[in-house]
């Protein structure tokens, strides 16, 4: 009766929906710890599915430790260790991953991690998803399969991250501290990146300088990327006096900058845009961007095309307080203190994993903002 109630109403098209199915199931609690599975036969009458898909759901779901396979005797709900119990790990090794790790503020973050966590006595593991959440989960699953001590994750953009993602860590009693922006569902400690008071900051600098025409470029707007939360912010500050970004001076390219060929596709299209916007009168005299790879692009494209930077043209990014690029070392940025988010990340999640910190808090720390006028930031031009 259960196999044919989970179907009645929507029947899985391949082996990953049936496996959703099948988690869904699992966690609002059709079946309990230690119950059996309905067979691979039952599965495939009540859903239509080949044999294969049917053992292809059950192999991803044991992959994620939800499930436990029992020779001769069936397919059971693995069980789940309570958290007054002791931690299991073998390594005492923090890993963190991110979309990248070697660009913009990501260096700092690594840099104060590394730092915090020597101090505490763990070694640490770094990992690049490309901000792609398959990578991701392939990266999750042999973190758990090496049962480290904790993992700080920046979680992708592109596909979202899912939940189970993190909860698969967290039934194996693994740490996991949650890096600039929250995954729906998911309880566990947030170091989060205030992106509308970055936009607040840059608006007032702006606004400071007798800037009134200013244009805003991000290089993605969907899901959680921060973009249209620096839109906010400095949207707000400019409206307090009477000044609004035009539509037209609006970009999001919704392209990620972390391989060279959407690098190279995202400075053609931002070619594009400064052609049509930043020729006469009332072209903006500042531009704000999201990233410090975007304000480099704006920053190359307005010597193209015989701007001054900043005489002619303003330009203020986000970024790190140890910028190292040529160029970026000219940008006025809005900083983020990632150093001291890494230092806190490595804190939490030794706590965590010494059970002085529950592992499904809701504690929310903001990462410390500050501001850098660098070469690129001058008055209005009259």
């Amino acid at each position: 009766m259960v196999t044919k109630a989970l179907f009645s109403r929507r029947k899985p098209a391949n082996a990953n929906q049936l496996a959703s199915q099948l988690r869904q199931a699992l966690e609002s609690g059709v079946f309990a710890e230690g119950d059996q599975l309905p067979t691979i036969r039952q599965l495939t009458d009540a859903t239509g599915l080949p044999y294969n898909a049917v053992n292809r759901a059950f192999s991803i779901l044991q992959a994620e430790g939800l499930l436990v396979s029992r020779k001769r005797a069936g397919t059971f709900v693995a069980p789940r260790q309570h958290e007054s119990e002791p931690p299991h790990t073998t390594m005492h090794v923090f890993a963190l991953i991110g979309p990248e790790l070697s660009a913009g503020f990501y260096p700092s973050l690594q840099k104060g991690f590394d730092h915090a966590a020597g101090l505490l006595g763990y070694q640490i593991i770094t990992s690049s998803t490309d901000n792609d959440v398959h990578v991701q989960a392939d990266t999750i699953l042999q973190l758990m399969d090496k049962l480290i001590a904790g993992v700080a994750i920046v979680p992708a953009t592109v596909g979202l991250s899912p939940a189970h993602h993190i909860r698969q860590l967290q039934r194996q009693q693994i740490p996991v501290v949650l890096l600039h922006r929250s995954v729906e569902g998911v309880q566990a400690p947030l170091i989060a990146l205030p992106a509308e008071k970055i936009g607040e900051m840059a608006g007032r600098q702006l606004i400071e300088a007798g800037h009134r025409r200013i244009a805003f470029c991000a290089s993605q707007r969907g899901g959680s990327s921060l973009g249209t939360g620096y839109e906010q912010g400095i949207r707000r500050v400019l409206k307090s006096v009477g000044v609004e970004i035009q539509d037209k001076h609006v970009d999001y390219g919704d392209i990620v900058l972390f391989n060279n060929e959407n690098f190279s596709a995202y400075e053609s299209r931002l070619e594009q845009w400064f052609n049509q916007n930043m020729s006469g009168k009332d072209r903006p005299t500042a531009v704000f961007t999201s990233f410090e790879s975007v304000g480099e692009i704006i920053y190359l494209s307005a010597l193209r095309h015989g701007l001054r930077v900043p005489q002619d043209l303003s330009i203020i990014t986000v970024g790190g307080q140890d910028r190292r690029g040529a160029i970026a070392r000219r940008l006025a940025s809005v900083t983020i203190h990632e150093q001291q988010a890494g230092q806190l990340t490595a804190t939490l999640l030794h706590e965590m994993h010494q059970r002085r910190r529950p592992l499904d808090g809701q504690d929310m720390f903001e990462i410390e903002i500050g501001f850098d006028p660098a070469q690129s930031l001058s008055l209005a031009p009259v």
